[in-house]
């Protein structure tokens, strides 16, 4: 027998590994090891770095700012005279990071003396010689760290402006009119593929993860579409944050790790976005910018209260939609956020409160009545706070604890609404298994349908850092920690009135859902790495080692009944030679599965035992058999990725390379496919006629008949494989011009599959006559493809005039994918009694199940020849440090027709022509 794909499944499963177990041997080690490594420390040799941190434009102090020794983490915060002190250093040979609001970051190899050491940093300007404005690729592992006054050179509007600097990343027009999703590592996929490689891409704000596991904005597909097809209006359910919502204007920087995160960061598969606000002081500046499609109009302001204290304000609107002549379609969205910063010798305290509101809205055209009444429209209030508090400890073996918290609340609404014209079909409101008289809906009505979702996310984290020299030459920094998240959403779901519902088909009914039995899903997680600082044949060796435990669940915290995963990870960075080092990683990281994966909700069908529509009214009889299909609590696993990784830096003489191979694949990523579960009902005839009333009906059933419900249903089905090549090459400066030569580019290979016996429900609805079987096949979708792309960019800079330009070509130099090729034979079938019959291939070939076979196509390569695409920027600041920018995108309006073979019609390839300015003016 088939097991029911729409019961309940056990929730309740014993965790495999004992939870109070796995936290005391965490706590024991650490404890172990802060004891041994506390007796060694007492004997080892500590240092101690007196310094003061100058603006080297006047050698004025710099206050505020963070001094980090990276080999030891200790870390100091500068006074109002710039002084700063770091003690319990275990060598005199330091690694330094600067990092203040408004200036260039600096990274230097420094050692002690025994005066007290200068230190300048250069304001972050147009003006300075070394300005940077592309992205930065970091030494350890596969990550870009994209600064301030590159975010402003390219202009970037929202958060997934930014990522446009990456490798691989192709450029894109500013575009608000659906979600902004981020894809990593991937070429052209399965569209489940890309909505897992999105939900794998874990936003970080200001040290708190951006969760979306508790939005439920669905809806239900009637079965015309394809499983898991995103609903009319917009929504980012089942797939990452929506990038829109992050105003560029407010964002400091931006780290995006590609490769092997650490330990630390959890709930994740295809790569880490660590984003850091504006906090600390600056001038006041208003921003304006306007293109053919969008005005946005933006503020921001940081003040140092005193010495210690500094408060920041931010206010954005943005307003776009695609034709401002006509706005069918609009995007609004509004920003605004507080951040209060405390910074002490010893101690930071940082509290952020933010709000913001998005909404997307669709009002049909006049062309018909039915178009001019459709309309579509998502709104999203959501409000934050996030809360910082660190202490450092330089003279102990913990150099640094901290406690991190962020609750993130948002209040939602989708709405659509339809006129909808159809037959006076049978209605029934029955929530459950049951027979009953039903009622005649309207020929023609208005839907409207309302889902209202109030997603509650919380977050905890609780960190130390300890640091030691170890036995031999090394250094170690332990980072231990715990971490905590929730998610919940309290909405009254899915809305409508029930005589007027939905398009649907198929015999399929709806009702309204309420999402008040849906629990929350608790995560927690320990984690342990250890960064090793040693020495091999006289070179550097910094060798991390991390492993991470999380336990989810929805029932009682410790109960793991959806999901308890380890995952090690491992990254090495070796400098064999004095210009060049090796990197290599591997590592394993999960995702858990959303709310709206595991309680999909109910779904109705309404079988016609009877149907009788006589002129009269009185006369009339419709009884419906309710057959209710709970999908909620699906047995689903967390999908998993392992990343392998290898490369090279090479740095000399203004020569910089960066080259990374990786392999990544997913396993059990989740993805909607379509089942089959035979419904049985039975059929009655009339027994007398009466006049003025329904008719009489025999006692006996005429028959028994069996419908085939077709229905979506997540699964863990989907496999995703990304390989490929990676680099970044800068070159030395040409002088005579002042320019720079820079790119970047990838070769990408891609492959996305959904396995497992998936049912053909087009056997259903094709077929006249009711059929008694419905076949399964392995494998219903994949994807294949290949492409290779470079970005070129040169860039022009004349600092003492504060103006700068950039061009980019970018090329594609290789695109092509097919669709895979399916098997025509059934792996099996579905009886009438729901039972999954397995045939041998023999069986599967031969003439008894010949009606069970499925018509495939030849499968081609879609390729497409190389495109070219040639963008424009300028930058001219002005001496109080206001500015006026420019961009043209596609600048010959270069749009090929090219033949796309899978599809068999033409698609025109390339951006549209498009440009844009903005204004930036400096309060001082």
């Amino acid at each position: 027998m088939t097991k029911d794909i729409t019961s309940h499944k056990s929730i309740g499963k014993k965790p495999n590994v004992d939870v109070r177990n796995i936290c005391s041997i965490v706590f024991h080690l650490v404890s172990i090891l802060c004891y041994t490594n506390n007796i060694q420390a007492q004997n080892n040799l500590e240092y101690t770095l007196n310094g003061q941190l100058l603006n080297s434009l006047d050698s004025s102090p710099i206050s505020s700012a963070t001094v980090l020794e990276v080999n030891s983490e200790i870390f100091a915060y500068t006074d109002e005279l710039g002084n700063f002190v770091l003690e319990g250093l275990p060598s005199p040979h330091l690694r330094l990071q600067f990092s203040c609001l408004g200036f260039q970051p600096t990274d230097i190899i420094a050692t002690i003396t025994s005066d007290k050491q200068r230190f300048y940093l250069k304001e972050a300007t147009f003006s300075i010689e070394d300005i940077v404005v592309v992205g930065k690729e970091l030494e350890t592992g596969s990550s870009t760290a994209i600064g301030r006054k590159a975010i402003e050179h390219i202009q970037a509007v929202s958060l997934n402006d930014v990522f446009q600097l990456l490798p691989g990343h192709l450029a894109e027009n500013p575009s608000f009119l659906s979600p902004q999703q981020l894809n990593l590592r991937q070429g052209s996929a399965l569209s489940s593929a890309g909505k897992a490689n999105a939900l794998g891409t874990q936003i970080v704000s200001d040290g708190i993860p951006q969760s979306n596991n508790a939005d439920l904005q669905t809806d239900i597909n009637i079965l015309n579409a394809s499983p898991g097809s995103d609903p009319g209006f917009s929504t980012v359910a089942g797939k990452g944050t929506d990038l829109r919502e992050w105003s560029a204007d407010n964002i400091e920087s931006v780290e995006v790790i590609r490769g092997i995160p650490s330990a630390k960061y959890g709930d994740l598969t295809s790569g880490l976005v660590l984003v850091h606000s504006r906090i600390g002081d600056f001038d006041p500046e208003v921003i304006l910018r306007v293109n053919p499609n969008l005005m946005q109009f933006s503020f921001t302001s940081g003040n140092n209260l005193n010495d210690k204290n500094s408060l920041n304000t931010s206010a954005d609107y943005l307003q776009t939609n695609d034709d401002l002549r006509n706005a069918t379609s609009a995007y609004q969205r509004f920003n605004g956020q507080l951040a209060w910063q405390r910074i002490g010798s010893l101690f930071k305290i940082r509290q952020i409160a933010s709000a913001s509101f998005g909404m997307d809205q669709y009002r049909g055209e006049n062309s018909t009545q039915a178009a001019s009444l459709s309309e579509y429209s998502s709104k999203n209030w959501r409000y934050k706070w996030n809360s910082e508090i660190s202490l450092s400890a330089p003279r102990k073996i913990l150099k640094k604890a901290s406690i991190q918290t962020g609750i993130n609340f948002a209040s939602q609404q989708s709405y659509y609404q339809d006129l909808i014209t159809r037959d006076l079909y049978p209605l029934s409101v029955a929530l459950i298994d049951t027979t009953m008289v039903g009622q005649y809906g309207h020929s023609e009505y208005l839907n409207q349908t309302t889902i209202d979702g109030q997603p509650l996310n919380l977050y905890n984290r609780i960190e130390g850092t300890w640091s030691f020299n170890g036995w031999w030459t090394d250094h170690h920094r332990l980072i231990a920690g715990s971490e905590f998240r929730y998610d919940e959403n309290f909405g009254n779901g899915r809305q409508f009135d029930p005589l007027t519902p939905p398009r649907q088909n198929y015999s399929m009914g709806d009702r309204p859902d309420s999402w008040e039995d849906i629990p929350g899903k608790s995560q927690m997680a320990v984690y342990l790495e250890d960064r090793i600082l040693t020495t091999l044949l006289n070179r550097e060796v910094v060798l991390s080692m991390g492993l991470r435990w999380d336990l989810i669940s929805t029932q009682n915290l410790f109960a793991g009944n959806v999901g308890n995963i380890l995952s090690p990870r491992f990254n090495l960075n070796y400098s064999i030679l004095d210009h060049l080092s090796l990197r290599l990683g591997w590592g394993k990281a999960s995702k858990s599965q959303t709310l709206s994966q595991l309680y999909p909700g109910k779904r109705y069908f309404d079988l016609v035992n009877f149907n009788y529509f006589a002129n009269a009214p009185s006369e009339r009889l419709v009884i419906i058999t309710t057959k209710v299909l709970d999908l909620n609590h699906q047995d689903l696993k967390p999908f998993t990725s392992n990343k392998l990784e290898g490369g090279f830096t090479f740095n000399q003489g203004g020569w910089n390379l960066t080259l990374t191979a990786f392999y990544e694949k997913t396993d059990n990523a989740i993805s909607y496919v379509r089942q089959v579960t035979p419904l049985e009902y039975e059929k009655y005839q009339i027994a007398s006629e009466r006049e003025g009333q329904p008719p009489l009906l025999m006692e006996e059933a005429l028959s028994v008949e069996t419908f085939f419900a077709g229905i979506d249903i997540p699964q863990n089905n989907l496999y995703i494989e990304n390989q490929g090549l990676e680099y970044t090459l800068s070159l030395p400066k040409v002088e005579s011009i002042n320019t720079e030569i820079m790119a970047n580019g990838a070769w990408y290979f891609t492959a996305s599959r959904n396995y497992g016996q998936i049912a053909e429900s087009s056997f259903v609805y094709t077929n006249d006559s009711s059929p008694d079987r419905i076949p399964l096949y392995e494998k219903t979708g994949e994807v294949v493809s290949e492409r290779l792309n470079s970005s070129i960019r040169a860039i022009t800079h004349l600092p003492k005039i504060g103006f700068i330009v950039s061009t980019l070509w970018q090329a594609i130099w290789l695109d092509k994918s097919h669709s895979g090729t399916f098997d025509p034979y059934p792996t099996g079938y579905v009886n009438l009694q729901g039972e999954i019959v397995n045939l041998t291939p023999e069986q599967s070939h031969s003439e008894q199940y010949s009606d069970l076979q499925r018509m495939v196509s030849n499968r081609k390569w879609n390729k497409y020849p190389s495109l070219h695409l040639f963008n424009l920027k300028v930058t001219k600041e002005w001496k109080n440090h206001s500015r006026f920018s420019f961009y043209a995108n596609n600048i010959f309006n270069h749009r090929p027709l090219h033949w796309n073979e899978t599809r068999q019609v033409y698609v025109r390839r390339n951006l549209p022509l498009t440009f844009g300015l903005e204004i930036i003016y400096k309060i001082n």
